[in-house]
């Protein structure tokens, strides 16, 4: 058979070619020499910007092709790469190959030191273990970790690192990637009972480079400030001195996170009043994410994609001088405008906080007023005079959402003064109730705001087998008639509730979990009298069902096929789907193409 990349131009194939990912492009190089020649020109650079590597098999993604480096694989690999995560020990050594092999412009690192290949514990053979891992990352004959990734200080921006095993000095990582903009750096256990005497401002003792000690000029060096405007920590150790002496390098800083994992038992409490001092040393601080967990907030990944997004909207290439002149006056703007809107150091944008209380925040929200956007409490207790205050006398003209999570008020009525901001888009709220009345309280409250509000989650967290009721004032949420979003998790419904849910005249996304309830009260012919009449608005384009064993069976899938706007079906811990149903759901969908997940397994309507 004739060589069909001989039949047609090269353009021609080259459009082929960038169908295929790196694992296609590797296969495909083995079939002759001169497609191990001619397939990484044809490929082109977007094909290989991103380089996912592992040697741990259980972590190795399908399309992984990193399982051993071969030939063909380093012959593709070059200053095209910009983007490169790493998942094992010996990520310095791989480092050094990509670098041999001109990988030169690396701009994004993520290395990722996998949880069950370190024993995490604190006893003194771990902490030997690491001091003698700090030396291997930190001496240049070795060709540690550090040292090795000077290769790419001058192209690398991103650096985020996960379970790392062996603490280190942020101030030298500072100082060995000047052009850093994004660092991310999650420890285990085992680091958290030494602390890098250079972090912590003994500069006495600091060893330079070459083992000797630090001159003045070098210590003037070291003490440059950085381009850093997002940073996340997982601790906050010895805050005061070790955390303070990099904030004070980080003026351009608007993304700080110290993220709390309650599993680490040996990591003190970051301080409640340090939010003052970190908006003190770094002015341009706008979103702040203090001892939060960060699968609670959610707000880890959002903030970084809008960092790395802010980042490139300001590198917009200048090709003449009116777009220059245009840009210089774009971006005059964009100055003047962030100046103003942060003339006070202490206003904000978004913020999360965890902690014993929110005294410390009175004074952070009292200055942000005016900018605030995003407000998350969670894992505290609210005193009721200090929500009241913050509800009814602080105006917050562009709050748009509001998180609560296991907030304890002992005020029963803190929902009513919700109310009060009528500009809330979004709210989530997460409570261990006391009963069915503590959330007809809540449903009430949330009805108040008829206005604006588009997205609705409301979870019982209290682990209750059963109820003696059900809420009575659902009907009361439904005059929140703006509601595209709704979650209800825990909360105990009867049929009359659940039809009531279908007032909601612009319902795009409805989620329901029984998390655990008989739920008695909902029956097959209240779940089915649902979806009929979510099919005559013909608004609703997903929906999930968790649980609810009692009344999700076979037959409702033949109610759910005839849904012509619905199109993400989910239904989970449920035991009563069976493939005679999904197989009359797939003969009878009407409208869209539909996709339904049963308990993990996806399925398609046709």
């Amino acid at each position: 058979m004739p060589d069909f990349t001989l039949l047609f131009p090269a353009e021609t194939i080259s459009e082929i070619m960038q169908q295929l990912n790196q694992k296609d492009c590797i296969e495909c190089m083995n079939v002759c020499h001169r497609w191990f020649d001619l397939i990484p020109e044809w490929t082109g650079k977007l094909t290989w910007r991103h380089l996912h590597i592992s040697n741990f098999p259980h972590c190795q993604r399908k399309k992984d092709i990193w399982k051993k480096p071969n030939d063909a694989l380093l012959k593709c690999i070059g200053s095209q790469v910009h983007h490169v995560a790493i998942i094992c020990q010996d990520s310095w050594k791989v480092l050094q190959l990509l670098y041999k092999y001109q990988c030169d412009n690396i701009r994004s690192l993520d290395i990722h030191y996998h949880r069950n290949h370190h024993q995490e514990t604190t006893s003194s053979n771990a902490i030997d273990m690491n001091q003698q891992q700090r030396q291997i990352a930190f001496d240049p004959s070795k060709g540690g970790l550090f040292t090795t990734m000077t290769k790419f200080a001058n192209s690398l921006t991103q650096l985020y690192m996960a379970h790392f095993p062996h603490d280190f000095s942020l101030m030298t990582l500072l100082d060995t990637l000047p052009a850093l903009i994004h660092l991310s750096v999650q420890f285990n256990n085992t680091c958290h009972d030494t602390l890098s005497l250079y972090d912590s401002g003994n500069e006495s003792e600091i060893p330079s480079d070459d083992g000797s000690q630090m001159n003045e000029n070098q210590k003037m060096t070291r003490n440059n400030n950085t381009q850093l405007i997002y940073l996340c920590l997982d601790n906050a150790l010895d805050f005061d001195i070790r955390i303070c002496n990099i904030l004070r390098r980080c003026p351009q800083l608007e993304y700080f996170l110290l993220i709390a994992f309650f599993d680490r038992v040996i990591v003190p409490e970051v301080p409640p009043d340090g939010i003052q001092t970190a908006l003190t040393l770094c002015p341009s601080l706008q979103y702040i994410h203090w001892d939060t967990e960060p699968v609670t907030s959610g707000l880890e990944r959002k903030w970084m994609e809008s960092s790395i997004q802010k980042r490139y909207d300001s590198l917009v290439s200048i090709n003449d001088k009116q777009n220059r002149d245009n840009a210089v006056s774009t971006s005059s703007i964009k100055k003047e405008k962030e100046k103003e809107s942060k003339e006070d150091p202490m206003a904000v944008r978004e913020i999360a906080f965890s902690g014993e209380s929110a005294e410390f925040l009175e004074l952070v929200l009292t200055r942000s007023q005016s900018t605030l956007e995003h407000l998350h409490f969670s894992y505290m207790d609210i005193d009721t005079q200090f929500w009241y205050d913050l509800m009814h006398h602080y105006e917050f003209p562009n709050l748009i959402s509001l998180e609560l999570i296991d907030v304890a008020m002992d005020d029963h009525r803190w929902p009513e003064y919700l109310c009060k901001q009528e500009q809330l888009e979004r709210i989530k709220i997460m409570v261990f109730s006391e009963g069915v009345d503590c959330l007809d309280k809540i449903l009430t409250g949330l009805g108040g705001l008829n206005k604006h509000l588009l997205s609705l989650s409301l979870e019982d967290r209290y682990d209750y087998h059963h109820y003696n009721s059900c809420c009575s004032r659902l009907d009361e949420l439904c005059k929140a008639t703006h509601v595209e979003q709704l979650e209800l998790i825990g909360v105990p419904m009867s049929n009359q509730g659940v039809m009531s849910l279908s007032e909601f005249p612009r319902l795009r996304h409805l989620f329901l979990d029984s998390k655990r309830l008989e739920c008695k009260d909902i029956t097959k012919e209240g779940m089915m009298d649902l979806i009929d009449k979510l099919r005559q608005r013909n608004k609703i384009q997903s929906l999930h069902l968790a649980g609810f064993e009692a009344c999700v069976e076979d037959v409702l899938l033949e109610h759910l096929a005839r849904v012509e706007s619905l199109m993400d079906i989910r239904i989970t811990s449920n035991n009563n789907i069976t493939d005679t149903g999904l197989d009359v759901f797939r003969r009878q969908s009407v409208g869209r193409k539909k996709k339904i997940e049963v308990n993990g397994k996806c399925y398609s309507s046709y």
